[in-house]
């Protein structure tokens, strides 16, 4: 069981763990790889994501993490602070603003921005998001969690 780190006298304002990521290009074609066995309706291995010539014919300068992974990050990160308070009750709206590269370490952050009271319940509301290691941020949002 994960122990959560938010609790009810957290406070607004609180930075929530931060979870870091090297991005790996040899990661993404096995999980593209995997994903299409067995899954004929699966796009090709070959694309933005796992393709360098595939990312230059598109204008990148380098193949792009797919928004899922990032995305896996917030929700790594809200698991670690909300614990059950994520997965039985948790939010996430988020956009990609810019894109990360095979080549970007990445770090998902959150501030708790407000706590507002659900039943017996608190529901944190985080401003979320992804930045790279030149602090340009590649996702943001907002997510909450409950802690009961």
């Amino acid at each position: 069981m994960v122990m959560a780190t938010i609790t009810r006298s957290t406070e607004v304002g609180f930075e929530l763990p931060p979870v870091s990521m090297q991005m790996r290009l040899e990661h993404w074609i096995e999980r593209e790889d995997y994903q299409q066995k067995g899954n004929p309706g699966f796009h090709s291995a070959t694309n933005i994501h796992t393709d360098v010539e595939a990312a230059k014919l598109e204008g990148l300068k380098a193949p792009v993490a797919g928004g899922p992974l990032l995305l896996s990050q917030i929700s790594r990160m809200m698991m670690l602070a909300f614990a059950e308070g994520w997965v039985q009750g948790g939010k996430l709206s988020a956009k990609i603003v810019k894109p990360a590269h095979a080549t970007d370490f990445t770090t998902a952050k959150g501030i708790i921005r407000e706590k507002i009271p659900e039943g017996s319940a608190i529901r944190f509301i985080c401003d979320v998001w992804v930045e790279k290691q030149t602090g340009e941020k590649a996702i943001v949002g907002t997510a909450s969690g409950l802690v009961r």
